[in-house]
């Protein structure tokens, strides 16, 4: 072979090895960009979900029963709405849809259950009172265990809330998302006395 055909021949390898070389470090580069994006987003969602709060246990069972649902609480609860604690001991309220407040003597013992409760302010506006009684609609048919109603002003200082036995998650609007997020986490899964199924079916 001439000297020209070897340089050509050499020349010719030394420039696929620095494509090879440089389609490499696009694919690398390619790669480590998007796993940087992923771990960004990761993080951003996790810093704009809402958070939901654990409180501690206050007991269940007799000794957490009152008489009446209006009984005067020999302690208070620890949150609001509360979310564990005295509670009346003559039954629980009927899942789904409510139009009044039910006393929170009555769904705390839901929770007991496992159930989980969807709270909204009486001034929420009157389209994401639908989209939460719709959405509650919608859940049911996932697990027939909750409970969704209105609560006055001066009783909630956020316009949506949503508890489970010792859980609150509180919202500054509604959020479809955490709140599907939330019934899935906790239905059937948190209360002592448990007669929900668990989780959604």
């Amino acid at each position: 072979m001439s000297q020209e055909r070897v340089r050509e021949s050499v020349s010719g390898r030394q420039l696929r090895k620095r494509q090879g070389d440089r389609s490499t470090y696009v694919m690398v580069g390619s790669i480590v960009g998007v796993v940087i994006l992923a771990i960004v987003g990761v993080l951003i969602y996790s810093l704009s979900r809402p958070a939901v709060q654990q409180f501690a246990d206050l007991g269940s069972g007799q000794a957490s029963h009152l008489d009446q649902p209006d009984s005067p609480l020999p302690e208070p609860w620890n949150s609001s709405p509360p979310t564990s604690g005295w509670h009346w001991g003559g039954g629980a309220t009927d899942p789904g849809l409510k139009d009044v407040m039910i006393a929170d003597s009555i769904t705390v013992h839901n929770l007991e259950h496992g159930f989980v409760v969807f709270h909204y302010r009486e001034d929420l506006d009157s389209a994401s009172v639908e989209r939460i009684r719709q959405l509650t609609l919608e859940l049911q048919q996932l697990n027939p265990c909750i409970v969704t109603q209105p609560r006055p002003v001066d009783q909630l200082d956020v316009p949506v809330a949503a508890t489970a036995w010792t859980y609150l998650l509180k919202l500054d609007s509604y959020d479809e998302q955490a709140l599907r997020s939330f019934f899935a986490d906790h239905v059937g899964k948190d209360g002592p006395e448990q007669i929900c199924p668990v989780g959604v079916q």
